[in-house]
This record gives structure tokens, C-alpha cells and sequence, in this order.
């Protein structure tokens, strides 16, 4: 295995042959399914690093702020191009679009402080939208320290049933705190629901009549 393996590491590390390569010495079927779905060259030559036992060496690429700001070998360099969407992992996608939903969240509440006629409504919506700037702040963070790869994922087969039990069992505990949530606290959760019920979608799992309609509630269609 390792020889054939280092061999394709070795030449032009054809992607298709080593997708075929991956799928006949791992068993890690999300990422199997991953490079099927997915163009992701260096996640591949990471994975097959590992598998040959070869010293897995970083993806040569740059950390991108989303601001216009790169690092490369330690320096920061001011750059006109910015990270594209699409060559995000799908983890820090969601946090993408996270960050563009609270971005909407905050600028509204930012209308409504300009417009309070009392100084404690106002100080109550300050706070509310440094709270949000707070959470958005974290996200980019989180999109910035991305070296380039995709998270590893280990799921197997077995998992798969403690996951969706998981899953089942938060928007049964969590569905009924929204309401009781306002501001980002309120948004943070319903990301995490939607999260959640769009998992169950994926695998074709039903829920309860009530858990339905209190979605819909919030535009979450099961």
C-alpha cells in the first residue's frame, strides 16, 4: 500500500487515481463521499500523506481575511482579492453565511437605536448589537485561522444513529426556547435548529407534528 501510495504522491498525483487510491485503503467513508462530491486535491494528498505514513505537510496556500488581508510566512500583506466563497469547507461556509444573516440582524437593531426616544431603550439596543458585533467578530476569526484544508471527519457508520438520536433530541429540547430568546441569542439558536433539522432532512428522518409546525413558525420548513 504505501509504495503505491507514495508513487502517486510522487507523479502528478492524478486526482481520479487518487480518489481510487483513497477508497481502496481507507475507511472513512465521509470522506470517500467527500472527494466523490467534491474537487479537493489537497485535502486528498493530506489524507493519502497520512495513509503512506509520510510526513503530512501543510497545504501551501495563504490564511485570507475576508477584510482584504492576507498572511503568508508570517507577514500580513494588504491584497485587493478576497477569499472566495466557493473554496471555503463547508463548516466555515455555514459561518459565512452566519456572519451575512447577524450582519442584518445588527444593522437593524442600529436603525432602531438612532431612532429611541429614551436613553435606557437606547442602552438596552447597544448592548444588543455589541453583543452581535461580538459573536460576527468570532466568526471571522474562526474563517481567518483556516489553513486551507477541510476539517477531518471520522463519522462512521455507526455513528450515524447517535448522531441523528442528537439531533432529535436538540430541537425537542431547544425548539420551545426561542421564543423566550431575543437578539443574537435568539438567532445563534435558530442556526443551530436549522442545522439540525436540515441533518435530518439529509438522512429522511420524520419528527412530531408539534416540532414541525414550530418550525414553520420560523421559516423552517420540514
Amino acid at each position: 500500500m504505501e509504495n503505491e501510495i507514495i508513487n502517486w504522491i510522487e507523479s502528478e498525483r492524478d486526482y481520479a487515481a487518487g480518489r481510487a487510491l483513497f477508497e481502496k485503503y481507507s475507511r472513512k467513508k465521509p470522506l470517500i463521499n467527500l472527494f466523490r462530491r467534491k474537487y479537493k486535491p489537497d485535502v486528498l494528498l493530506y489524507n493519502l500523506q497520512k495513509l503512506s505514513k509520510q510526513p503530512t505537510k501543510a497545504v501551501k496556500s495563504v490564511t485570507v481575511e475576508t477584510r482584504g488581508t492576507v498572511v503568508k510566512d508570517g507577514k500580513k500583506t494588504i491584497v485587493t482579492d478576497k477569499v472566495k466563497y466557493e473554496d471555503l469547507p463547508e463548516h466555515l461556509q455555514k459561518v459565512y453565511d452566519q456572519n451575512k444573516e447577524l450582519y442584518k440582524h445588527m444593522r437593524a437593531y442600529h436603525e432602531k437605536m438612532k431612532q429611541a426616544k429614551t436613553d435606557e431603550e437606547r442602552a438596552k439596543l447597544r448592548k444588543m448589537v455589541a453583543e452581535y458585533d461580538d459573536v460576527i467578530a468570532a466568526n471571522w476569526k474562526q474563517i481567518d485561522s483556516w489553513d486551507g484544508r477541510d476539517q477531518e471527519m471520522d463519522m462512521t457508520d455507526t455513528d450515524r444513529p447517535k448522531e441523528i438520536a442528537a439531533a432529535r433530541k436538540f430541537l425537542s429540547v431547544n425548539i420551545k426556547y426561542l421564543d423566550l430568546r431575543e437578539g443574537v441569542k435568539q438567532q445563534l439558536l435558530l442556526f443551530d435548529i436549522k442545522e439540525k433539522a436540515e441533518l435530518l432532512q439529509s438522512y429522511g428522518v420524520t419528527v412530531p407534528k408539534a416540532t414541525t409546525a414550530a418550525l414553520e413558525k420560523f421559516g423552517i420548513h420540514f
